[in-house]
């Protein structure tokens, strides 16, 4: 039969947030299939910057926490098979519904039933599970990509460690008291990250250095005069201030930093002590501005797997409230 309430799913593993051309270009081909095959669309589930072989724990509808992969648009549309509400599966490719074993599973058991069993289809040809034939090559294929996503994986984490092990910066960011190559010192800067470790040390608050920095006129990392305990706090625990590379959380003795330390490793520890003192007075923080801020449990489909439970909050984007 034809499917009168199909789902598109689209999914690109690597993207920008406000990126959409590759999505875009996946919903337009596979509309154009739809009216093709002579298909209904019952909606469009769009995975955006979404890996289907990263793995996270969640926590199951039963309670249990387990690592699965973390796709929320993709569990909705197995839902939506499964109670009927869709009566049909349109995607780019094999490759962009599963990359784990376990997901291709728990498709082919929702598939599998109906009788006759849910159509299922692909611009490419490559995602089939009208049979029995079909579903053992749709297995052994995505096996072939679910190695070559860990292939790619082991390769990359053996490069970090490398160049962690050379002394060389990981990439990401701009660390503030660093050039943007995470290597050359900015001097003003880290006279900031010596100072405020200090007076940490000496029994000086965070909030009291946050002001005193903002009346200064201290730019942060994105050259903005705007300071908060957590930032700073964060900033003050960094194991690069002490000259010591890390790799994946953990110190690598032994490996020399290419850049002069901001302040002495003992220094360093002392501050940390400081902070990371349970007893460390603390305070709440400003009272919630929004009803519900902190509260109210978010019910969307990209936050209900979210560990710990996501709550509503207000945020800003590009100058627009959130």
């Amino acid at each position: 039969y034809k499917p009168q309430r199909a789902i598109l799913l689209c999914r690109i593993s690597d993207a920008d947030d406000d990126d959409t051309h590759g999505v875009d270009l996946q919903e337009k081909r596979l509309r154009e299939k739809a009216a093709a095959l002579g298909w209904g669309i019952l909606r469009v589930e769009v995975e955006n910057d979404t890996s289907a072989f990263k793995r996270r724990t969640v926590t199951l509808v039963d309670g249990s926490r387990v690592l699965r992969t973390y796709r929320p648009k993709f569990r909705r549309t197995i839902a939506s098979l499964m109670s009927g509400e869709a009566d049909g599966l349109l995607a780019l490719d094999l490759d962009r519904t599963a990359r784990d074993p376990r997901d291709l599973e728990d498709l082919i058991d929702v598939i599998e039933s109906r009788t006759p069993r849910i159509p299922v289809e692909s611009i490419t040809g490559s995602l089939r599970l009208a049979n029995d034939a079909d579903v053992t090559m749709a297995r052994v294929m995505v096996a072939i990509a679910n190695k070559s996503s860990r292939d790619t994986s082991r390769r990359v984490a053996d490069h970090r460690l490398a160049r962690a092990e050379a002394g060389l910066f990981g990439g990401g960011p701009r660390p503030y008291g660093f050039e943007s190559d995470g290597v050359t010192r900015i001097e003003d800067e880290c006279t900031v990250i010596a100072d405020a470790t200090k007076a940490v040390i000496a029994g000086a608050s965070l909030r009291s250095l946050c002001r005193q920095l903002i009346d200064d006129g201290v730019k942060n990392a994105r050259g903005k005069v705007a300071w908060i305990p957590e930032t700073l706090r964060g900033i003050l625990l960094r194991e690069r201030n002490a000259g010591l590379i890390v790799y994946r959380g953990e110190i690598l003795e032994g490996v020399d930093a290419p850049w002069k330390p901001i302040v002495d490793r003992e220094t360093w520890e002392a501050c940390c002590a400081k902070l990371n003192d349970p007893s460390r007075r603390s305070t709440p923080g400003p009272a919630p501005r929004w009803l519900g801020s902190g509260i109210y449990q978010c019910g969307h489909a990209d936050c209900i797997d979210v560990e710990p439970a996501a709550t509503m909050r207000v945020g800003t984007s590009g100058g627009r409230g959130r």
